[in-house]
């Protein structure tokens, strides 16, 4: 378990913000500074001083999942506006970040606004406005045990 904030990747965490209250908790157990709370609340953001060298983010994967409609940019559930806010709010040096395969995936309509793929590529033009270096993997966690 960490202590004081220090993370077993030997990081010192400075926040966390979760939605789901278990979610909260077991963070907290495992030694996370989290706050329950919806992260496109930026007053949650409030009182980190310094630099943040790392945002870590997980914005909902619903809009771009295989297994859903893929509503994508219509779905009320995209992430990814809140995402850019909250590091235009931090403004930390680096950003990583998770979802789902279906994220890349282009429709056969494309190009359209509910297109995920065309989607994703507006995400990384984004990120390119902000960082001068950004780049990104498809990881499937069975290579990984």
């Amino acid at each position: 378990m960490a202590t004081e904030g220090r993370l077993p990747a030997g990081v010192d965490g400075v926040r966390c913000i979760e939605w789901n209250k278990n979610a909260d908790t077991t963070a907290k157990t495992w030694g996370h500074p989290s706050v329950q709370g919806d992260v496109r609340d930026l007053t949650l953001y409030e009182g980190l001083s310094g630099t943040i060298d790392l945002m870590w983010a997980s914005p909902p994967c619903q809009a771009f999942s295989l297994a859903g409609k893929r509503l994508g940019a219509k779905d009320e559930r995209n992430g990814w506006p809140w995402t850019f806010d909250v590091v235009d709010h931090v403004r930390p040096r680096w950003v990583a970040t998770e979802n789902v395969v279906g994220l890349i995936h282009h429709r056969e309509e494309c190009p359209s606004e509910d297109c995920a793929g065309c989607y994703w590529e507006g995400v990384v033009r984004d990120f390119k406005k902000r960082y001068a270096h950004v780049s990104w993997r498809v990881l499937d966690a069975a290579d990984y045990g």
